[in-house]
């Protein structure tokens, strides 16, 4: 008996390591089009959530100033998702962001992101993500046609 307690302590050790909390804040600079017309901006993020031997998922929160093509003001964007994404050993990151809350100025909807990170340091991780979001309501009205945000952003964050 004694020797399966210290062997199931061995083997569930390891694991347990590895398994915590995931704090993640980011820095980013967007690369979009916002129906037909160019985005650009920084924006700022912050996620939370937990993680188990590679696999996470989160809560994520970004906000950004775009400026845009043909617009007289910026414009802020605000997406709230559910990120799920796998850490793999040889210092490389994916992910999939549901974005369920996104806003751009008066614009309502959702959409989809997808990510890849690289880590250039212990904390520290250079990242692209592909935006593709749809925004279907207007000060609370359904739109006739739907308005796109789609393109890249980069960044870095430090993930712990």
């Amino acid at each position: 008996m004694k020797k399966l307690v210290i062997a199931a302590c061995l083997f569930l050790l390891p694991i347990s390591s590895f398994a915590g909390f995931k704090f993640n804040p980011k820095v980013n600079y967007n690369l979009l089009e916002y129906n037909n017309n160019d985005a650009t901006g920084v924006g700022f993020g912050l996620g939370l959530g937990y993680s188990f031997v590679g696999l996470y998922t989160m809560l994520e929160y970004e906000t950004a100033e775009l400026s845009v093509d043909n617009y007289n003001s910026d414009q802020t964007m605000k997406n709230m998702g559910l990120v799920v994404g796998y850490e793999f050993p040889i210092l490389l990151n994916v992910w999939l962001n549901y974005v369920f809350d996104a806003e751009f100025g008066n614009d309502e909807g959702s959409g989809t992101k997808i990510g890849l990170g690289y880590s250039v340091a212990p904390m520290i991780q250079l990242y692209l993500e592909i935006f593709n979001l749809e925004y279907d309501k207007s000060n609370g009205v359904n739109l006739a046609s739907k308005r796109e945000l789609s393109g890249q952003q980069i960044g870095i964050q430090i993930p712990f």
